[in-house]
């Protein structure tokens, strides 16, 4: 979520295993979000247990508040609370600033995760709320070092089928033949 819906999120939008997000506070007050999607975001139980801690005290009023959910706190104290948070975890201040640690970078975290576990583009967007594909492939952020996988993948699609095709020439080729290609050609046009 963007740190603006984190802000808008109000306690009568929270359900037992989702949030249904319609909305962000900024400096022009309450409004629709950033690309005007309304969207469900599914929640983990521990997640949804806290988020209701939290609105005993503000009940169906904006859930982070220090005034009983009347107003959201405010981009300050989000900052200032992940700031500590990673502190705790020691993590210094310069590591901070020099990772890039911020409440947008976690977007940007969840979106590439979300991908390696094997979520399709469209649901990444569903939950985060990207517009287009290539927004979504912007917050993605793949780390070549964590592809093992593919020269397993390579060697298999490289593995030969049949020693032979049916045709005598081998089962794998890179390159087609020109009489291929004008084979192709001639499919398109009839």
């Amino acid at each position: 979520m963007r740190c603006c819906e984190v802000l808008g999120l109000k306690g009568e939008y929270v359900y037992d295993d989702h949030l249904y997000l319609c909305g962000q506070y900024d400096e022009y007050g309450y409004r629709e979000t950033k690309t005007k999607i309304k969207h469900h975001i599914p929640l983990t139980d521990e997640l949804v247990k806290d988020l209701r801690r939290l609105m005993k005290v503000n009940k169906d009023g904006y859930i982070f508040s220090l005034d009983g959910g009347a107003t959201p706190v405010t981009r300050r104290h989000i900052y200032n609370g992940l700031k500590k948070a990673l502190n705790n975890i020691g993590i210094s201040d310069e590591d901070i600033a020099g990772r890039g640690l911020n409440i947008h970078a976690w977007r940007h975290f969840c979106n590439t995760e979300l991908q390696k576990a094997g979520l399709t583009v469209k649901k990444v967007q569903a939950v985060t709320g990207h517009k287009t594909e290539s927004m979504t492939e912007h917050y993605t952020h793949f780390d070549p070092l964590e592809f093992g996988e593919v020269p397993r993948i390579q060697a298999e699609l490289l593995k030969p089928k049949s020693k032979k095709a049916e045709n005598g020439r081998p089962a794998i080729r890179l390159v087609k033949t020109q009489d291929e290609e004008d084979a192709d050609r001639r499919r398109k046009v009839s």
